[in-house]
């Protein structure tokens, strides 16, 4: 076969085409395999080009290689498929790429990956996407990984999420965070979490959210944390809220803080609890006060506790009012103290009472002084006459 010329071998029939063995087909020049029409590659069998040399499927021309069927193309070896041009790889056609097995789209080189354009990358079938190796999917063109579809994007393993650099993680539309399965997100390092863009992060559904690991949520940006919607700050779980630093948690508006859920409010530690600002204290809502822990609401500074309304006064419990310090109570306006219901005064201690100064003592109605025990009324006294000089 190699003695024929270039010109006898371009006019071989389809039939005698298909008819030669590979030995033959290999044996011919590469001029003269580069000179076959697409018709005479069409006529090639998966036997002949799965038994195809490197050397004599290099040789066949781009616009040729893109006309062989994906029957054809699947039967090629992966050292075949390996041995692919980048400009070759390029050519291949949506069909013929979508019909690679994932065993034959592992074997191309990280090169050819990056080739590929991005009509051809969204042609890839989530279980070729799947079979990527972590190499070749941080290969491909920040162009291409940003085109993948949702359905692509659903399709990565927990591994091939974990393994994006974030420069191809920072390219990811919010369609495409979105897109992200809860488990893929989960496996994020830190480093990639702090990477993502207040868009991207702004993007993720309550369910993202609320799968984020507390190290996670610990690693987001101040500003990208600021940026979250009320939706997303009442997926926030209670743990999730008592990793937050206290850097963290000032950077939230006292819309989002009043869009926290009670539960989430009480996971917050005593520490940044008292590192709320007095904004943040007056954007809880009543909800959240009622619903406040003793624990928590005595965590709250005094001069906060000065500032609350009294119709956030009003929501306190009986047994918040009980957990006020001498402290808190000393800070209570002559406003918000009579608008304490006698119920709520059921749990004011003594102690409370007793530090109050003759000024606040004197704002309590007689309603409220006649609901008082013994103990609060020799405490009321007390303070009424002025002995107290705390201020």
């Amino acid at each position: 076969m190699a003695a024929l010329t270039t010109t006898q071998v371009a006019s071989l029939t389809t039939t005698q085409v298909s008819g030669l063995s590979t030995t033959q087909l290999n044996s011919l020049e590469t001029t003269d395999i580069a000179a076959l029409s697409t018709t005479q590659l069409g006529a090639v069998t998966t036997t002949q080009a799965a038994g195809l040399s490197t050397t004599a499927l290099g040789a066949i021309e781009t616009t040729d290689l893109a006309t062989l069927s994906t029957t054809t193309l699947n039967a090629l070896t992966t050292t075949n498929v390996a041995a692919l041009s980048t400009t070759q790889v390029s050519s291949l056609t949506t069909t013929q790429v979508s019909g690679l097995s994932t065993t034959q789209l592992n074997a191309l080189q990280t090169t050819d990956l990056a080739a590929l354009s991005v009509t051809q990358v969204q042609s890839l079938t989530t279980t070729q996407v799947v079979g990527l190796s972590t190499t070749q999917l941080n290969a491909l063109e920040t162009t291409d990984l940003g085109s993948l579809t949702a359905t692509q994007i659903a399709g990565l393993s927990t591994t091939q999420a974990a393994a994006l650099t974030t420069t191809n993680l920072a390219v990811l539309t919010t369609t495409q965070i979105v897109a992200l399965e809860t488990t893929d997100l989960n496996a994020l390092t830190t480093t990639q979490v702090a990477a993502l863009s207040t868009t991207q992060v702004a993007s993720l559904s309550t369910a993202q959210m609320a799968g984020l690991s507390t190290t996670q949520v610990g690693a987001l940006e101040t500003t990208d944390v600021a940026a979250l919607t009320t939706t997303q700050m009442g997926s926030i779980t209670s743990t999730q809220a008592g990793a937050l630093s206290t850097t963290t948690l000032g950077a939230l508006t006292a819309t989002e803080i009043g869009a926290l859920s009670t539960t989430a409010v009480n996971g917050l530690t005593t520490t940044n609890v008292a590192a709320l600002s007095t904004t943040q204290v007056g954007g809880l809502s009543t909800t959240q006060l009622a619903g406040l822990t003793t624990t928590v609401f005595s965590a709250i500074e005094s001069t906060d506790i000065a500032l609350l309304t009294t119709t956030q006064i009003g929501a306190l419990t009986s047994a918040s009012i009980e957990s006020l310090t001498t402290t808190q109570a000393n800070k209570l306006t002559t406003t918000q103290i009579a608008s304490l219901t006698t119920t709520q005064l059921d749990g004011l201690q003594t102690t409370d009472i007793y530090a109050l100064t003759s000024v606040q003592a004197a704002a309590f109605d007689g309603t409220q002084v006649g609901s008082f025990d013994a103990d609060q009324l020799n405490a009321y006294s007390w303070a009424n006459s002025g002995s107290n000089t705390n201020t």
